[in-house]
């Protein structure tokens, strides 16, 4: 059943080479000629292929008569899948990873690596932003929520609400107070890196340019306004 062919009267499953794919790419292993131990490909008769186990040992009758063999085939196909699987998100995650250490390296924008209660990471656009030196972040010195004016907490607390119900947490205004007091109008986004325990990544962008330009545009409408 495991290799797809129908069992009967005088039928049997053929050796492991008759329709396998061990040879040199399966895995095997002998003990003083007793044991046998490979792992090897079989091609059923639908086309697929399944992954097997061969275990064998030898019974010896002490008389000079050829020995016979015993044993047991397990499969192992859903454990070879699994290992394929888990070496592909490996391969996955560290391209990601790379991608996330590229774009925080840049400085382009402010990143950081945040938990409930913690700055974990920070890129030092943040960093500057917030005026906080590499040394204080790293002494685990940055909390989110106190460089947040308390004015801000219940939508803080409502936006994390959403980040751990869907995963992701739309871009929303916000202010950070950097440690001299001024506040720096930023716009924050996120998403869900890890659940437990919960971790997440967020994009931190300085919008007081934006600012800065709208009270411009405003004056500048004034000042044409009494003309």
């Amino acid at each position: 059943r495991a290799v797809g062919w129908a069992g009967g009267a005088g039928s049997c499953v053929g050796r492991p080479g008759a329709r396998g794919l061990g040879g040199a790419g399966g895995r095997d292993a002998r003990d003083a000629a007793d044991r046998f131990l490979q792992e090897y490909g079989v091609i059923r008769q639908d086309g697929s292929v399944r992954h097997g186990m061969d275990r064998r040992t030898a019974l010896r009758p002490g008389n000079g008569a050829a020995p016979r063999w015993v044993g047991a085939i397990t499969d192992v196909t859903e454990r070879r899948e699994a290992e394929a699987n888990r070496e592909r998100l490996l391969r996955e995650l560290q391209v990601s990873d790379a991608r996330f250490r590229a774009l925080s390296d840049s400085n382009v924008i402010g990143i950081i690596l945040a938990s409930p209660t913690e700055i974990l990471e920070a890129n030092d656009a943040f960093l500057h932003l917030v005026g906080f030196s590499r040394e204080e972040a790293s002494a685990g010195h940055l909390s989110w929520n106190e460089l947040t004016p308390l004015e801000f907490a219940e939508l803080d607390a409502g936006r994390l609400r959403e980040l751990i119900a869907t995963g992701v947490c739309a871009p929303y205004e916000k202010c950070y107070q950097r440690r001299d007091g001024v506040r720096v109008p930023v716009l924050v986004g996120g998403v869900v890196v890890k659940r437990e325990p919960l971790e997440w990544i967020c994009f931190v962008l300085d919008d007081s340019g934006r600012g800065e330009a709208l009270t411009a545009l405003r004056e500048s409408e004034s000042r044409f306004r009494t003309v």
